[in-house]
Parts: C-alpha cells; sequence; structure tokens
C-alpha cells in the first residue's frame, strides 16, 4: 500500500494550464474518486500519480518520498486504462503475464502467480483464450489482474466501467470493490458519473476547470456543496430565494436559524431529498402538478405561493396531480450562497 501527496501540481498543454496548483493527500488503502466533466484534467492527473507525464510545478510523493521525476516503471502505480489496452495477438495468460517478463521474473515464478492471478479474477477457464474471446466484463478482469500481478503500490483506474452496460457495470463495482479490500491496495479511480464516485470512495476529490473545487467524503460532497458550480454539477436540488435577517432565514418555504449575520437576500439550495410531503397541515403548502415514477422514489412537482416550483423525491407514491400537500425541509442540509 501507499500513502500518496500530491503537492501544488501544475500542468500546460501548449496555452492552456490543464490543472491549477492540485493539492490534495490519500492514505493508504484508499479509494479516490478524480470526478469532474470530461476535460476537465483527471486523466491528466492520473498519468502524472503514474509518472508517465511529469508536472510543470509541484511534487508528487508516495509514502513520504518525492516521486516527482522517478520513472513511470519504478514508482510502482500501474494504470488500467477505458479501452483494456490488451494485446489481442497474445492468449489472456500471456496478457497477465507481461508485467513480470518485463520484470526478468523467472518462469515457474510467472506461471505459479499467473495461475494465482486467474483465480483472483475468477478467469480460470480462460487462461489459453484471446481478448476477441472474451466479453467486455471479462476484458476488464484480465486487464485488473495483469496490473495487479506485479503488486503495485498505487492502482489507477481511468474511466474503467464506461464501456460496460449497466447491470454488468454495477458487477464490475462490486468485484472490483472486493477485490481492492482483499489485497488492501491504494486505488484512485477517474470518474464523471457522480452516483459512481459516491458508492465506492472513501473520498472524492471533485475537478473542473483544471482545479480542485472540493475534496472529501462523499457524504460531505453530496449533502454541503462549497459553491453553487458544485452544487449545479452534483444536482437534484432547489434553489430557493430568500433574506436573512437577525440570523433567520427567511423564505417561502419556511423560516430557518442560519450561522449568517448579514442582512443580505440569497439563494440557497435544498436536496429533492430533503423534503417531506405530508398530508397533515403545516403552514408551507403547495398543490402537486407533475408526478413522475423513479423505481425506488418519486419525483414531484410542487407549486406553492407565488408561482415557485419545488422538486421533492419520495417513497411515497400515494400523492397525485392536484394533491394540495404540506412541505417539511430538514434544516441540516441547508447550503446558502
Amino acid at each position: 500500500m501507499a500513502q500518496l501527496k500530491l503537492k501544488n501540481i501544475n500542468k500546460i498543454f501548449g496555452r492552456k494550464q490543464v490543472l491549477k496548483n492540485i493539492t490534495m493527500e490519500i492514505n493508504e488503502g484508499e479509494i479516490l474518486s478524480l470526478l469532474g466533466p470530461s476535460g476537465c484534467g483527471k486523466t491528466t492527473l492520473l498519468r502524472i500519480i503514474s509518472g508517465l507525464l511529469t508536472p510543470d510545478e509541484g511534487q508528487v510523493f508516495f509514502n513520504g518520498e518525492d516521486y516527482t521525476l522517478v520513472d513511470s516503471n519504478k514508482r510502482n502505480a500501474v494504470i488500467v486504462f477505458q479501452d483494456y489496452g490488451l494485446f489481442p495477438h497474445m492468449t489472456i495468460s500471456e496478457n497477465i503475464e507481461f508485467g513480470l517478463k518485463v520484470r526478468k521474473i523467472n518462469k515457474s515464478e510467472r506461471d505459479k502467480k499467473i495461475k494465482e492471478m486467474l483465480k483472483l479474477v475468477q478467469l480460470e477457464d480462460k487462461g489459453k483464450n484471446y481478448p476477441s474471446e472474451l466479453s467486455g466484463g471479462q476484458k476488464q478482469r484480465v486487464a485488473l489482474a495483469r496490473a495487479l500481478i506485479i503488486s503495485p503500490k498505487v492502482l489507477l483506474l481511468d474511466e474503467p466501467f464506461s464501456n460496460l452496460d449497466a447491470n454488468l457495470k454495477e458487477d464490475m463495482r462490486e468485484f472490483v470493490l472486493e477485490l481492492q479490500k482483499k489485497l488492501e491496495i491504494t486505488m484512485i479511480l477517474v470518474t464523471h458519473d457522480k452516483e459512481e464516485a459516491f458508492m465506492v470512495s472513501d473520498k472524492v476529490a471533485v475537478i473542473m476547470e483544471g482545479q480542485l473545487k472540493q475534496f472529501g467524503t462523499p457524504a460531505e460532497i453530496y449533502k454541503k456543496p462549497l459553491t453553487k458550480e458544485l452544487s449545479d454539477f452534483i444536482g437534484e436540488a432547489n434553489y430557493i430565494e430568500g433574506k436573512v435577517e437577525n440570523a433567520v432565514l427567511k423564505s417561502i418555504v419556511g423560516d430557518f436559524i442560519t450561522e449568517s449575520k448579514n442582512n443580505d437576500k440569497v439563494i440557497f439550495r435544498v436536496r429533492y431529498d430533503e423534503i417531506e410531503l405530508s398530508r397533515e397541515k403545516s403552514e408551507v403548502y403547495g398543490t402537486i402538478v407533475t408526478k413522475k415514477y423513479g423505481g425506488r422514489n418519486n419525483l414531484y412537482s410542487v407549486v406553492l405561493g407565488k408561482g415557485v416550483d419545488v422538486k421533492v423525491s419520495s417513497t411515497n407514491s400515494s400523492f397525485e396531480i392536484g394533491d394540495t400537500v404540506y412541505l417539511r425541509i430538514n434544516i441540516n442540509y441547508i447550503n446558502i450562497y
């Protein structure tokens, strides 16, 4: 395992600064997701960690040692790419063996490790097959086995599940998580899928336009995005106008005590799932104008006074269009911007 630290990482391609002063720390055995839209610099950062790219400024530390200028084949941080990168002319066993041959490991040791790795990724009967004979999920497992067989300090995954269908994607996530726990390896995952990042990670680093916008646990980022820009990216939230007067936020959805002391007009964020619908009368009420079935939850659109439209996600499916409903808001997760 490895403890990883990035300090003031900058990278410029031509006239474009792709990464801007990225600083973060990942503990041994943690799973970190680099989350952000396409083109934000996630893969560039992953390549810098692996040693395939050198930052223009800044440092990369493994277990407290400066690895910034250490060659990729000496830092033991391995990338599994989105397209798997398997050699089509080699069998599965030969693909998995490749890293050991490069390191000149003797044949008997290679054979032993290949057998162990095929068992680990549940492909014991596929060693003599070629990549063209495997499914997408099986190819993904081979790519993982080839990376893991050299016992890397850090496993780096670049959009590893994006080419898989929904059911297989979920299976592969669970499989990778089980592997990570079994091997106790530090893992960094690049993704633009918010659900994926929140489901699998110990920490999430949200990167936008080359900058680290927020770093924390999935719960911290989901419930308390620091800026409206981040909130927009995470989604599933209402933005409601209000005014703060003597540390009380006053709005059409109720009055709430706040730490803010300024007497200002504000916009505040309330997630869809932090609003409860009820038939019991309260001060805040409205009329349901749309209802969308979403599996476990239903998404309601409720119009309050002054035409304010509020979205509510609820497991209660008993409400119908035209019903008058009463709203209760969990004030613990209100974000004022």
